[in-house]
């Protein structure tokens, strides 16, 4: 089939697609009438969808909490998940406006530019298959979400209306295709801390979001020992090769630790600023009593681990790897410190036994558990039908036989059955998802595209 062709000739038009959808701060916001996540992500979802209906293909909107477009006739369809939301980016950490959409020198720059990017990859995948006017023997569907970096209520609403797919992929993972996906668990926790008058911590921040190793860390001091902290940083630096950096203040000190934000999929390339001050604040014995014996609890427990061994939750299998255990936002004002944590678990792992060990651990440390939300694994067979087809279409376009690969990330496979996560990263890339000046090559754009062009005629074909 002809689908390549096709797909060139609309390069220009999809790169200005993918702008205008990252120029939509399609963050989750206060919920307004209709707009379950408030009207930038709203915004972003009717752009994918009115873009589809003029392709041509039948839409429909869900309780503003997903969308579709559908091609094709049949009482059976094979689906494809994609998602509008992103996290909220800082401005002044870009060189590029994360919400710009910016084209320069054959990137496209932007706040989620790889997820958005592969969502209009798969439309305009589809709209090719479509001009080919080829026959197939199953419907396929284009689902869009807006929850993909949370709880996955998108796809609890997609279920209320629609039945599930055969069969079908995920175009938030890794190429060429992945075949199994960690568990995930995501906590909150909370507990009151009491401090003395004299020295105290007035507040600390650090992480932006809990699937992200946090890059930043600043506390407020208030303390008559500034020259003493001062010294101690010095040793601490030589000694511990971190980067922290203190600012004197008329009544104490302002600390920043400065890490390396990376995705949770990569967690073993960042640094914590997180842990970095905790570990700071422990050096220097700061505060009362309570402050100091829960600055040790967080140091022990955690800390710079990052495989959950010092919680006693190390697993580790042949298929995905270790347990990866991200301290992702830490905040503590007016006396209350709240944490945020994401864990995911290889998938032989028994992860029930694992989320009572991380509850019962801070519960008996006073603690407050907020939330304690786990999502199974995801596991198909190398040689499971929708792994080989899809493998096959990688295979085809590319020339590259790498293997399927297991991976870190949480795609709609861990909520729909019979769903594979398929591109849109490379083997040998790194993952750039949710990183400062994230960004899409064009030319990767246009061989994605046709990846997922193959996938579609070759699943609506073959199964």
């Amino acid at each position: 089939m002809n689908f390549y062709k096709t797909i060139e000739a609309n390069t220009d038009q999809m790169v200005s697609d993918i702008s205008t959808l990252i120029k939509y701060k399609s963050i989750q916001g206060e919920a307004e009438d209709g707009m379950p996540y408030g009207k930038g992500m709203d915004d972003a979802l009717n752009c994918v969808l009115d873009l589809a209906e003029k392709m041509g293909f039948r839409t429909k909107k869900l309780d503003g909490y997903c969308g579709y477009a559908e091609y094709g006739e049949s009482d059976t369809y094979i689906g494809i998940f994609s998602h509008v939301d992103v996290n909220d980016e800082d401005d002044n950490e870009w060189k590029y406006d994360p919400y710009g959409g910016i084209v320069d020198q054959g990137r496209i720059y932007g706040s989620s530019a790889v997820d958005k990017g592969a969502l209009i990859a798969v439309l305009y995948a589809l709209k090719a298959v479509k001009e080919s006017k080829c026959s197939l023997k199953r419907k396929v569907r284009l689902i869009i979400g807006t929850d993909n970096r949370r709880y996955f209520s998108d796809m609890d609403v997609y279920m209320k209306h629609e039945n599930p797919p055969i069969a079908g992929f995920s175009v938030d993972g890794h190429f060429p295709v992945t075949y199994a996906e960690k568990a995930l668990g995501m906590f909150e926790f909370e507990k009151k801390i009491v401090q003395d008058g004299e020295e105290y911590i007035e507040y600390m921040h650090g992480g932006k979001v809990d699937n992200l190793v946090p890059g930043y860390c600043s506390a407020k001091l208030v303390t008559q020992r500034k020259t003493d902290i001062l010294k101690k940083m010095e040793v601490y630096i030589a000694e511990s090769r971190h980067d922290i950096n203190a600012k004197l203040l008329d009544d104490g000190v302002m600390l920043e630790a400065f890490g390396k934000e990376k995705h949770c999929a990569s967690i073993e390339k960042g640094i914590n600023s997180i842990a970095i001050m905790l570990d700071f604040l422990r050096y220097i014995q700061f505060g009362s009593k309570d402050l100091r014996e829960v600055v040790e609890f967080l140091c022990d427990k955690i800390g710079f681990d990052i495989y959950g061994e010092r919680m006693g939750i190390g697993y580790e299998d042949e298929l995905t790897g270790k347990t990866a255990l991200n301290l992702g936002t830490l905040a503590f004002e007016d006396g209350t410190l709240t944490i945020r944590i994401d864990c995911r678990f290889p998938i032989t792992a028994n992860y029930y036994q694992a989320i009572e060990v991380i509850n019962s651990t801070f519960e008996k440390e006073g603690f407050q558990i907020n939330e304690s939300s786990y999502w199974p694994p995801t596991y198909l067979p190398k040689n499971h039908f929708l792994i080989e087809a899809l493998l096959k279409s990688y295979r085809e376009v590319t020339g590259d036989d790498s293997e399927p690969v297991s991976g870190t990330s949480a795609s709609y496979s861990k909520v729909m059955a019979n769903i594979a996560a398929f591109g849109a990263h490379y083997p040998g890339e790194g993952i750039t998802w949710e990183q400062i000046d994230e960004s899409l090559e064009i030319d990767t754009l246009i061989k994605t595209t046709k990846i997922y062009a193959n996938a579609i005629y070759r699943l609506c074909t073959e199964i």
